[in-house]
């Protein structure tokens, strides 16, 4: 059995699936986003450090020095976006959209933040042009079920560019995510994301979805 290396390459495009607060991707008609308008993905272990248990002896030496071992209670997901796309600010930051009567042109934001839950899957280039059988290969990163997103700091307006942060954790995966929904499986195993598991990282040959304009249906 081979080890296939993964040297990733900046980033492609990203997948948003809008999950219910069970983690089940939901069927309808805004629940899949396809973008390249983002900066940076982030993917950010929270560690929360293992007791410690010490005791030191008259003359200072220990006698007991033991640590549990760390434990990564989720997985901070940080998103930069380089466009204002108040689709994605509905589905990962909560934002409550605003529309003319035909096309949604903003979002608005209250007190809440998003009540539902979303996955975050990023494709990236594999460094050197690597192929299988013609078919190029990918980086591929999976955030299965992220709670708790929200506006990351402040929304800055300067003499500059505009630039959007959101950000969520990372929960473990529940089976409803499988392979995905959309049974492209660009984990290429049978049985999908480890249920459990917060996040995963791969070489793949699926290749990046086409960029969607605004949110798509989920069927």
């Amino acid at each position: 059995m081979a080890t296939q290396i993964l040297n990733s390459l900046r980033g492609r495009v990203m997948r948003l699936t809008r999950l219910d607060e069970c983690g089940v991707p939901v069927v309808g008609a805004c629940s899949s986003i396809v973008t390249a308008g983002f900066i940076t993905v982030e993917f950010a272990p929270e560690v929360e450090a293992g007791e410690e248990y010490t005791s030191k002896n008259a003359w200072g030496d220990f006698c007991i020095d033991e640590k549990d071992g760390d434990w990564n209670k989720w997985v901070n997901v940080n998103i930069s976006m380089c466009e204002v796309n108040p689709d994605v600010l509905d589905l990962v930051g909560g934002g409550n959209a605003i529309t003319n009567g035909t096309d949604t042109i903003g979002s608005s934001f209250g007190q809440y933040n998003n009540l539902e839950a979303f996955a975050v899957e990023v494709w990236t280039k594999q460094a050197g042009g690597a192929c299988v059988a013609g078919t190029p290969e990918w980086g591929y990163f999976l955030a299965p079920f992220c709670i708790n997103g929200s506006l990351d700091g402040s929304v800055t307006i300067e003499n500059g560019v505009l630039t959007i942060g959101l950000k969520g954790e990372g929960q473990p995966a529940v089976a409803d995510w499988g392979v995905n929904p959309y049974a492209d499986n660009p984990l290429l195993t049978a049985a999908g994301m480890p249920t459990g598991d917060l996040w995963a990282v791969v070489r793949t040959t699926v290749q990046p979805p086409a960029v969607t304009v605004g949110c798509v249906a989920l069927a």
